[in-house]
Formats: structure tokens, sequence, C-alpha cells
């Protein structure tokens, strides 16, 4: 078994025909009745069969096992993106440019096709390892859709890097979408975990931190892939691609200086009249704020890590849970401090209290803002998402 997800299971595998070690992906026994997954994973195989091309991952067979469909792929060793941008890594001025041009590349022929990919992320980016070099390939297509039967309802993704209009019902969802995400993953992969506060416009203030310097030609162009109007994006990938590329290689301390200035986010909290505070969260995700209230639990509080800012309010809660169940988070109680959440879409927030159930086995952020005297302490915790 080489990994698992939400709705599949993925093996390696030796094909006695063809004489190569494949990867098999078959659908998870506890999806395997539900018609609309079964139609998608389906669905995935089509698309991938019409799609010829070494940036894309190869399907060699389709087939069905105890009720369960399955894809015989191309068995792909070197790794996703994800995993090279694991503990807040990011990649050099070189590596930024091979990964726009691998990446721009995949995506024009998935554009080309008449498809839309809608799940463009780190993790479904495969490294193949070939003579000339790595090779950026796209994989997982299961909510790829034909550009025009793309109007429905509102299409799943991954938070991080899905569109806005992917989460409009009725909205038309085309190749600019995946302008936006390649956009978010060129800017994860350039700026690091924190690439939110740099790129994604939000609300009355804009971006919350500053480019560092050296870097605002790539931040220009990648703040422009992820405009909320998809009319303000490039037009198509070929140009984000031209003009990503461009911005990288004329800036060869893209990623040196983002490094050095990593630590320097610029405070995201605006006092205005009256004393009100206003929290600006950007990331992209489900922001609430509200006082604190007494609450707790017997799990031990785990502060933020030392980042060069003051330490951080505690967050209770679990660190791991197990797929399906419902995890609540609450924090220390401190009189006369203002806090905000940052949180995934889908949670509920009560006051001090947030509570969230995962929708997809995979991990997952909480980060509390603490506000004391204009003075912004920021505490992060990471939960672990288990299958069971």
């Amino acid at each position: 078994m080489l990994g698992t997800g939400a709705f599949a299971v993925v093996y390696r595998a030796h094909d006695p025909v063809l004489d190569i070690d494949v990867a098999i992906k078959l659908l998870a026994a506890h999806r395997a009745d539900d018609p609309g997954i079964r139609a998608r994973f389906v669905a995935e195989a089509r698309t991938l069969r019409g799609l010829s091309d070494d940036r894309i991952v190869t399907v060699h067979d389709i087939g069905e096992f105890e009720g369960h469909p399955y894809l015989v792929m191309e068995l792909i060793e070197g790794g996703t993106l994800d995993d090279r941008l694991t503990d807040g890594r990011t990649l050099d001025p070189a590596e930024i440019e091979w990964l726009v041009t691998g990446l721009g590349t995949a995506i024009v022929v998935v554009h080309a096709a008449g498809f839309v990919h809608r799940d463009i992320k780190p993790s479904n980016l495969l490294i193949r390892r070939i003579d000339r070099g790595d090779q950026v390939v796209l994989a997982d297509f299961g909510l790829a859709r034909e550009i025009e039967q793309n109007r429905r309802p509102a299409a799943p993704g991954t938070d991080a890097y899905a569109a806005p209009e992917q989460r409009q019902p009725g909205a038309s969802v085309d190749g600019r979408a995946d302008v936006y995400a390649a956009s978010g993953v060129v800017g994860r992969a350039a700026f690091g975990s924190d690439w939110h506060w740099i790129l994604v416009p939000s609300g009355p203030h804009q971006v919350t931190a500053l480019e560092p310097p050296g870097t605002e030609p790539l931040a220009f162009e990648l703040r422009r892939g992820l405009s909320a109007n998809p009319a303000d994006r490039h037009a198509s990938i070929s140009e984000w691609t031209e003009a990503v590329r461009d911005a990288t290689t004329d800036h060869a301390t893209v990623i040196e200086t983002a490094r050095e200035a990593a630590p320097r986010r610029r405070p995201i909290v605006r006092i205005l009249a009256g004393g009100v505070v206003v929290l600006a969260m950007v990331l992209a995700l489900a922001t609430v704020t509200g006082r604190s209230d007494s609450r707790g639990t017997d799990d031990r509080p785990i502060t933020a890590a030392a980042t060069g800012e003051p330490a951080g309010p505690d967050i209770v809660g679990p660190t791991s849970i197990v797929f399906g169940d419902t995890a609540t988070f609450t924090h220390t109680n401190r009189t006369g401090v203002d806090y905000g959440w940052i949180v995934p879409s889908g949670s509920t927030v009560d006051g001090a209290t947030v509570t969230f159930t995962p929708t997809e086995a995979v991990d997952f952020q909480i980060t509390l803002i603490e506000v004391d005297s204009g003075v912004e302490r920021i505490t992060t915790r990471q939960v672990e998402v288990r299958t069971p």
C-alpha cells in the first residue's frame, strides 16, 4: 500500500503483461456503494484515458474487483511536490521556474482537451525522475469537468487552492479556476506556509503582509492569478506561465529574500475609531472573531513554536483525530483580550469554541490570534486526520 485518501487506496503492484511496476488506485470500500462517487471515479479514468501526454499521469487499464472500481496507472516514484514542501520548506528560484514551466505545460494539455482540472494542489503534482531531470506530472482528475458542462452545483476542491467561483452554486467555472490554483501552488512553493498572508486579498485591508524585497514582480503576478474575480486573472494558462516565469527569472533572489523575511509579517491588526479591533484574516478559509469565554477540556494546551513573535495563546484540543469524528477546540481564558480564529471551511465557531468534522482524510490547521493592547500573538495547531 502506497497511501490512502478520503475516497481511494493506492497500491504498488506488478503488471506481468507489461512487465512493469504500476500503481493501482482502488475505490475505498466505504465509498463503493455511493453512486455519485463511483461515477466520479470512473469519469476520472475516462478523462485520463483521453489525455495522452507525458505531463499527465498515464492510465493503463480500468476494471472492477469485488464491486470496487480501480485504475491501473503508471508508478511515479519521485514523490509529490507536497513532499518537497513539508515543514514550511520552499523552492529556490531555479526550481520555481521549473515548477511554473512544468505545471503550466501540463495544464495547457488539460485545457486544450476541453477540460478544467479543478483540484490543482501540491499533493496532486507528482515528480517523475527522468534522465534529463525531474518532470512535473499532473494527477488526480476526480474533479475534472468539460468546460462547457461546468455550470453546475458548487464544486468541491481543496480550500486553500480552490477558486472562489468553485464554491458558488451555478457559477461558470473555466480554465481561469486552474490559473487561480496554479498561482496558489507557486505561491506556496515560493513564499512558504504563510503565502496566503502575502498574496491573497481579503476585505478592505487587502493583503496583510508585505512581500520580501526583490519579490515584487513575482508577488504581483501571483496576486493577479489569485484575484477573486476571474476577469482580473490572466486570461489563459499560457499567459500565466509566461508572466510568472518572467517574473521569477528577472529576480534571482526571490526565494532567498523570502526566507530572510519570513518571520517579519506586517501586523494584521488595524485600530479603528472608537477602539474597535479588526482582525484581517486572509487564509482563504472561514474566518470568525469573538471575545473569549471560559471553556475547558482535559487536553494539554500546546503553544506555538518560537517564530520571532510574542508567545501565542493556548489552543486546547486534540492534535490527532479519526476521519469522520468531530474535533472541538477552545482556548485558555484571559480577561480583556480579543481573539480571532482562522479555521477550515465547514467549521462551526461559538465564541471561544470551534468544532470541525473533516470531510476528507487530510490534515488540517487551526490558528488562534490574540490581540492584547495592540500586540498580536499567533498560535497554530496542525491536526492529523487518521483513517479508521
